[in-house]
């Protein structure tokens, strides 16, 4: 491949993961009702939450776009799949608090990435419905 297409093309697939970035990280009401009910610790604990929720979509941006890169036959597939990694719809919060206490509750789990203990959360509540 020409190296102009493959420059393209992954030009192309990052302002698309960019945007659905943006939209995996949207919500579907108003914030601030929530933000004025917060004390001043608890905002600056969920701006660090909604930070480290930021880094990881930029590494599984990185990773798609160097898969991309590598294999620009399956940029479709490989949107789907971020797309699969960014879904939490079906998952709540209330849910996901209890599952993540029990994953760092485990000794061989104390020193995982939140990412490791979201997705085991999440995984663990999507089998059990």
């Amino acid at each position: 491949m020409q190296p102009f297409k493959l420059k393209l093309i992954t030009l192309i697939l990052s302002c698309n993961l960019s945007i659905f970035t943006g939209i995996c990280l949207a919500d579907t009401e108003p914030f601030l009702p929530t933000w004025k009910n917060l004390k001043p610790n608890e905002k600056q604990l969920y701006i660090a939450g909604y930070l480290n929720g930021l880094r990881d979509t930029e590494e599984v941006v990185s990773i798609a776009a160097e898969y991309v890169e590598k294999n620009p036959a399956l940029v479709a597939q490989t949107l789907k799949k971020v797309q699969q990694l960014c879904s939490v719809s079906d998952v709540g919060a209330g849910a996901l608090v209890p599952e993540i206490d029990a994953y760092y509750s485990k000794l061989e789990n104390q020193s995982a990435a939140l990412s490791l203990a979201l997705s085991s959360a999440q995984q663990k509540i999507r089998n059990s419905k």
